[in-house]
């Protein structure tokens, strides 16, 4: 019992001073308890991962020279029905109407939800005539090749005038008109007003004259009327086709005022010759006629024109089909044909196809038309695109110009088989792309995928491929192994600028990192003895 009796006393103290203590930590005269503060749980800055998914679609172009395929620095404008797009963004999400591309190259994508099946890229370049081509944007499930050929204004490859002056007063020439520049004839009198696009007349007392032109059946060496001519010229009749006969491109300028139109016709003559035969097989003759199309070069529309144009008396080598306008811009003659109403078809035999794909041109005096496949076989076009009796030289190249097959005199409506025999070693390798972060506390060197970049590769001066990504490895195909190459990476999603980095091709992967300050962050708990005071 004494025992009991003593604990119980030391209890009873023990309980009497924690409740004296206690009062030691109250902020108020009631002595009521308040629990001390608890010391802050010390953070680090830590990069997180941030970069998107990878991009299933946008638009890769190249402008290149229609006779070396080198690419050509241009600028090219995004239109739909002859005005502006509000559909076309740049790839960081930039609503773009034009680009100016310095390499030839150049991306684009669309804005979100946007239904559009097709637009003109219209590309014009400084000693090159314009062209424009007609993007096809129905499938959107995989990144869009396209590819523009301008063609240099070379006065031993097209026929040209070129800065020609001639004297006028008052809105009016001075003296008439009667310019010739081998397929093409110009001729205005002087009581005609010259007129700028909204119908005024123009002032000065100079005006300069630009024509350029090319032979439908153009000699070894030459360019052919049919690479002039920009994409779009079709006909009303679904069941139709056209068949150019001749092209021509007129420019006047008052200064720097283009001369548009005028306040009654003129006369223009595109000079077939003498051996053209026209759709019925029949050698051309006096008396035939052609449709007329007139191509507006600033907003990439082609218009029919009222008036046909007349073949008139036959010359030594040539016969005049002359119409009148009363406006300048780019002209075609044509005949309607009968079109084919399969598609042109293909299939390679032979060596495979890279991943990158290759160019297959169908090119004849009345078919110009270039396209990037990657399968063995498929269709190039539809229906309707060309004359069923269409007879081209077809040519496969890869990006780099390499001849890889040809066949002449190809039937187009219907297949086309050609055998491929790669001139070249093609090799692929991976390229990983990952990123650090210099903002971040810890973790600095840390690496991360760079996910949902644009990566575009291509040699020097050469047309671009785009790689296909998986987690920030991005495949390098159809390299020509020894060969190096320039990369370009454009990050998407995140503000992080254009990088660029080289490769030799030598089927090894290799790796490239991107040094950012602008990580996105999250606060870490930091643990450890050193850091926290130990347990």
């Amino acid at each position: 019992m004494g025992n009991n009796t003593f604990k119980l006393t030391k209890l009873a103290l023990a309980i009497g001073l924690t409740a004296t203590l206690s009062g030691c930590f109250s902020d108020n005269d009631d002595n009521d308890y308040v629990k001390p503060p608890e010391p802050p749980v010390p953070t680090v800055k830590a990069p997180v991962a941030d970069t998107p998914a990878a991009l299933t679609f946008y638009v890769a172009g190249n402008v290149v020279d229609s006779e070396t395929g080198e690419v050509v620095a241009s600028t090219v404008k995004f239109l739909e029905a002859g005005v502006a797009s509000a559909n076309v963004v740049a790839l960081n999400g930039d609503a773009i109407t034009e680009v100016a591309t310095t390499d030839g190259s150049f991306t684009f994508n669309l804005v979100e939800g946007a239904e559009l099946t097709q637009l003109t890229a219209l590309v014009t370049a400084e000693g090159y005539a314009s062209n424009s081509v007609v993007v096809d944007l129905s499938d959107k499930s995989e990144v869009v090749d396209t590819i523009v050929s301008l063609v240099k204004l070379d006065e031993n490859k097209v026929t040209l005038i070129k800065d020609k002056k001639v004297a006028a007063a008052d809105g009016k020439l001075a003296a008439p008109l009667a310019e010739t520049a081998g397929a093409a004839t110009i001729e205005i009198g002087t009581d005609v007003e010259l007129q700028d696009a909204e119908g005024n007349a123009v002032t000065g007392t100079e005006v300069t004259l630009n024509v350029v032109t090319a032979d439908i059946n153009a000699a070894a060496g030459k360019t052919a009327a049919v690479d002039l001519i920009p994409e779009g010229l079709t006909n009303a009749d679904a069941t139709k086709v056209v068949v150019p006969a001749a092209y021509m491109s007129v420019e006047m300028l008052a200064g720097d005022t283009n001369i548009k139109s005028f306040s009654e016709n003129i006369s223009l003559t595109a000079n077939l010759p003498a051996t053209f035969k026209t759709i019925d097989g029949s050698m051309v003759e006096a008396g035939d006629k052609f449709d007329v199309s007139s191509y507006n070069e600033e907003t990439g529309v082609w218009a029919n024109e009222a008036e046909q144009a007349t073949v008139g008396a036959a010359g030594a080598l040539t016969l005049p089909a002359k119409f009148a306008t009363d406006h300048l811009t780019g002209f075609a003659l044509s005949e309607a044909q009968t079109a084919c109403s399969t598609p042109i078809s293909y299939t390679f035999t032979g060596d495979a196809v890279p991943a990158s794909g290759l160019y297959v041109h169908l090119n004849s005096s009345t078919v110009s038309k270039k396209k990037l496949v990657k399968k063995v076989q498929g269709n190039l076009y539809g229906a309707g695109v060309v004359a069923d009796n269409a007879v081209a030289n077809v040519s496969v190249k890869d990006k780099n110009g390499n001849v890889w097959g040809t066949v002449a005199n190809a039937n187009l409506c219907g297949a086309i088989t050609v055998a491929l025999d790669s001139p070249v070693t093609i090799v692929a390798q991976n390229l990983n792309v990952t990123y650090t972060c210099s903002n971040a506390e810890v973790d600095k060197d840390k690496t991360f995928p760079l996910t949902g970049a644009v990566v575009l590769y291509s040699q020097t001066k050469r047309t671009i491929s785009t790689a296909v990504e998986t987690a920030g490895s991005y495949a390098l195909t159809g390299l020509e192994s020894g060969v190096t190459y320039d990369v370009k990476v454009i990050p998407t999603g995140i503000n992080v600028g254009l990088q660029s980095t080289t490769v030799t091709a030598n089927d090894t992967d290799s790796a490239f990192n991107i040094v950012r300050d602008n990580c996105t962050l999250e606060d870490r708990v930091v643990t450890g003895t050193g850091t926290t005071g130990g347990s």
